[in-house]
């Protein structure tokens, strides 16, 4: 008899044990792609590498430009177009903003799909950035309007309908002018 009252009393701690692991379990939170705040867990928007890229045309406020790029040995040199013969291209500065560019992750995505760019300034293409590959391919980001609460700025990314939130740290590269990738000939 007290055989079977220590099997019963076994029994009875393992189901209570299995039944707390259970309660544990549905009570934890579900493991999703989704952050509490509906964001998106999101990746680069580039699969690319700093090599991989032959030019970068900039539209903004300050002109238009392109930055190429060269391929010499090992190193890359970059040159702006159109040219200033009082300046040279500054070759850490252009390679920093690539850098920063090709690593791009935007902080939300805003809305799947739309119709109505021009609720987001994606309209005008004022400030894009258009990334030309080596292997021919492309990929252009328009920037939009400044998002409420300075959050950042909309984006838009080509061939994705996707409207994103980036981060106003990122956007520079988007508005700064040529000259900043300028500096004066030795």
């Amino acid at each position: 008899m007290k055989k079977n009252i220590k099997i019963l009393i076994a029994f009875v701690a393992i189901l209570a044990i299995l039944i707390a692991a259970l309660i544990f379990i549905l009570s934890s939170p579900k493991k999703n792609d989704s952050e509490p705040d509906g964001s998106i867990n999101l990746s680069k928007i580039f699969n690319n590498e700093i090599n991989d890229i032959a030019s970068i045309n900039i539209k903004n406020s300050g002109g238009e430009f392109t930055i190429s790029a060269t391929f010499e040995n090992d190193n890359i040199i970059y040159n702006l177009e159109p040219s200033d013969p009082t300046k040279q291209p500054s070759q850490s500065i252009i390679k920093t903003s690539i850098s920063e560019l090709i690593n791009l992750i935007p902080s939300k995505k805003v809305e799947e799909k739309t119709d109505n760019l021009n609720k987001y300034g994606l309209d005008t293409n004022l400030n894009t950035i258009k990334v030309n590959f080596k292997d021919n391919s492309s990929k252009t980001l328009i920037l939009g309007n400044e998002a409420p609460l300075a959050l950042g700025n909309y984006l838009k990314i080509s061939e994705d309908d996707s409207i994103y939130l980036l981060a106003k740290a990122n956007t520079e590269i988007f508005t700064n002018p040529k000259e900043f990738y300028m500096e004066n000939k030795n």
